[in-house]
């Protein structure tokens, strides 16, 4: 195996690599250092019967003007789900015993990736010539309210769809896209 099978296996391994480099006597890796991150601290008294999520949404909304979506992990998802829709449901052998399956039985063992990596490299290629654009487009119309492990159609509306292929560049996309 070449890559890591899980983020908690790099956590681990980043973990025992030091000690392991310190007990062999050879020089351990320097550690990179974070860059630092902006933050935006706010604070909001509770109202009944609102979430923290609507309540602090109202206040960026009011306080510095424009559109806040509350979307945690929908829509990235969503994008990755549409744009890869071929790779993730395709016929493989074994993947599929009924045409009513909302995702392919091997979805969560440790070779879907493998199984179907031409197929995601093929995908993921799409960014890098704006091809994506229209293939993310083409899936939400096409495959719009199909079961998808991936796709989260209650939070995905059109206008948000388009917002996001706007705003959010291809390169971050696939930043985004290889982690999941």
């Amino acid at each position: 195996r070449l890559a890591p099978e899980s983020d908690a296996e790099v956590q681990h391994l980043s973990r025992v690599l030091p000690r392991l480099q310190r007990k062999l006597g050879l020089t351990a890796a320097r550690k990179r250092t974070v860059r630092a991150i902006a933050r935006l601290d706010v604070q909001v008294s509770p109202v009944s019967g609102m979430s923290v999520e609507r309540l602090i949404r109202l206040h960026l909304e009011e306080e510095q003007g424009g559109e806040v979506h509350y979307v945690e992990n929908a829509l990235i998802n969503s994008l990755f789900g549409l744009l890869c829709w071929r790779a993730i449901f395709a016929p493989l052998p074994g993947a599929f015993f009924h045409p009513f399956h909302s995702a392919p039985s091997d979805l969560y063992s440790p070779d879907f990736y493998q199984r179907r990596a031409s197929l995601f490299d093929a995908c993921l290629l799409q960014l890098e010539s704006g091809e994506y654009l229209a293939t993310i487009r083409e899936h939400f119309e096409s495959k719009h309210g199909l079961q998808s492990p991936f796709v989260f159609w209650g939070a995905l509306t059109p206008e948000l769809l388009e917002q996001a292929l706007y705003c959010l560049p291809a390169e971050h996309l696939l930043r985004w896209f290889r982690r999941l």
